[in-house]
């Protein structure tokens, strides 16, 4: 279970203006539900992810998980974005090892675990090449990935 309460962010442009990203945003979403947010350039849908990651932190108000404030604390919630952000010189097998890669999980043990989930996610035989070779909807589950 995911709550938004009273999220407010404010922009600060120097003293003289400020931009309202959001103002007072209430969201309680259930487990397994599926939720679309739509709305024009602006209207802080990004403002809102990036504070539910945790990546920003709201000028007021909170988020809860399960009860549990994460506010400012990422790893609880992710997202994926419009763009996929893989990087296009590593091949695809290596883009979905990046984050164990990282984390200091040798070559092995991570190739080991992504490739049932490259079969799974319909990318079996592609874990060579590279993302301008795939299609859009190739590159998003190798980003999800």
């Amino acid at each position: 279970m995911l709550d938004v309460k009273q999220a407010t962010k404010v922009f600060s442009a120097g003293t003289a203006s400020e931009h309202h990203a959001l103002n007072g945003l209430n969201l309680h979403l259930d487990e397994g539900e599926f939720v679309t947010i739509i709305g024009s350039n602006g209207a802080g849908k990004s403002t809102l992810f990036n504070i539910i990651a945790g990546l920003t932190l709201p000028t007021e108000g909170d988020v809860l998980a399960d009860g549990q404030s994460i506010v400012g604390r990422s790893g609880y919630v992710g997202y994926m974005l419009q763009k996929d952000l893989l990087l296009p010189w590593r091949s695809i097998l290596d883009n979905i090892i990046l984050g164990m890669e990282v984390r200091g999980v040798p070559r092995t043990q991570a190739v080991a675990k992504a490739m049932p989930l490259i079969e799974k996610y319909g990318l079996k035989g592609f874990d060579g090449h590279h993302p301008s070779e795939l299609s859009g909807g190739m590159r998003q589950r190798a980003a999800l990935l």
